[in-house]
């Protein structure tokens, strides 16, 4: 399971839940539309982070 981030300007906005992102193909999709709808330029940040059951992993979000 995946969750991404959207902040802006610092302040978090929203994530998206766990359930929304079952798989890695959901995740390299929805992160996609995200970059082009929230961009770095106009002062949004996006982060990720791949959950595990009693884990997680924040993800570089540039190597998908």
């Amino acid at each position: 399971m995946y969750e991404i981030n959207v902040s802006l300007n610092g302040y978090h906005l929203f994530a998206t839940h766990e359930r929304s992102l079952t798989n890695e193909n959901m995740f390299k999709h929805t992160l996609e539309i995200f970059k082009e709808k929230f961009p770095e330029s106009e002062g949004y940040q996006i982060s990720a982070s791949l959950l595990q059951p009693r884990t997680s992993k924040i993800l570089d979000i540039n190597k998908f």
